[in-house]
């Protein structure tokens, strides 16, 4: 990877090892220090003391996300692109992990607008994260979710209506966010390096 690639993703980082390093400091000011029996709170703590953790493709995919936009933006509709054309029997994973198509009326259009995201699963439901790569501003997908409390799932050939529901509860959250980190590890890094806290829904089948 280039020096100067590195050095914006992992800050003050000189080269491969510098970046490694870099990795090393942050975990251990994630430990913290001990100071009267209270740990005290580190820059990369997460909302809600969320335990955290930094790992390289997930600075890879903010750093596309808050540096290279544009490019994120193109990757994502080629991807949709790709996976539609193909009926979602192609390119059904992104990062060695699976993914899915929803689509949702948009507040302002009042359009279809489909997005691709990690497909996490909650025995019958599917949790989604507004997390935009940790971006400070959540995605248009979400919003347009929250304003329409519904939407439309496809799974490979599969495809079908759900209702939304915006975790607002801690525990349950908690939880959630669990269910999340080990489904899709990257949301751990997403969070850690976002100034907001990552929101969550749950999509569930509509009754028939």
């Amino acid at each position: 990877m280039p020096s100067t690639l590195l050095r914006l993703i992992f800050p003050g980082a000189q080269g491969p090892a510098g970046a490694i390093e870099f990795t090393a400091r942050r975990r251990r000011a994630r430990a913290g220090s001990v100071t009267g029996g209270k740990r005290a709170k580190s820059e990369v703590d997460m909302v809600d003391n969320h335990p955290t953790g930094i790992s390289l493709s997930g600075r890879l995919a903010n750093f596309g996300s808050t540096r290279l936009t544009g490019l994120s933006k193109l990757s994502g509709r080629v991807h949709r692109h790709v996976y539609d054309r193909f009926g979602g029997t192609r390119f059904g994973k992104w990062m060695g992990k699976p993914v899915f198509e929803l689509t949702v009326i948009g507040r302002k259009s009042g359009e279809p607008r489909s997005v691709i995201l990690m497909l996490v699963r909650d025995g019958d439901d599917l949790l989604v994260c507004g997390s935009f790569g940790g971006r400070p501003t959540a995605p248009a997908w979400w919003h347009n979710l929250v304003a329409a409390g519904r939407g439309t799932v496809r799974i490979g050939r599969d495809s079908w209506s759900v209702t939304a529901r915006v975790i607002t509860d801690p525990d349950e959250y908690a939880t959630h966010w669990r269910t999340l980190v080990a489904g899709y590890p990257d949301f751990e890094t997403y969070q850690a390096l976002s100034p907001r806290k990552l929101p969550i829904a749950v999509l569930s089948r509509t009754a028939i």
